[in-house]
């Protein structure tokens, strides 16, 4: 069984320098890809256990204007995958009626906009 530590990472200089705020305790990896295996080396060793047992759930510690233009970033290619998810729905079932009308593969294709190989996506999916 594994226990999930909360690590936060920032840069300093050169290095990241990390904490585990649980256990009150810190350390240092020259790269942001090796914070977790370095704070689960700390961590084992802080708690005298393998390193098997434990987890690292990696926070980075940004300036508060980036960390804000970061969720702003992603709460917009959300909405978008969002928005491409129901212009998909919606195009669907426009090929489903154009299909009971009679309309071809190749004129629904031409009617929406799109590839012939999109429609069968679309009548497919």
């Amino acid at each position: 069984m594994t226990t999930t530590y909360e690590v936060h990472a920032a840069r300093d200089g050169r290095w990241w320098y990390f904490r585990v705020p649980e256990l009150n305790t810190s350390g240092q990896a020259r790269s942001l890809s090796e914070v977790p295996f370095e704070a689960r080396d700390v961590i084992a060793t802080w708690l005298r256990i393998d390193e098997s047992e434990v987890d690292v759930a990696l926070h980075v510690d940004l300036p508060a204007e980036m960390s804000a233009r970061l969720a702003e970033a992603n709460e917009k290619e959300e909405a978008g995958r969002t928005a491409v998810s129901e212009a998909a729905r919606l195009k669907r079932e426009i090929v489903v009626e154009l299909q009971a009308q009679g309309f071809s593969q190749k004129d629904t294709s031409l009617v929406l906009g799109v590839s012939p190989q999109r429609v069968y996506q679309l009548i497919h999916s």
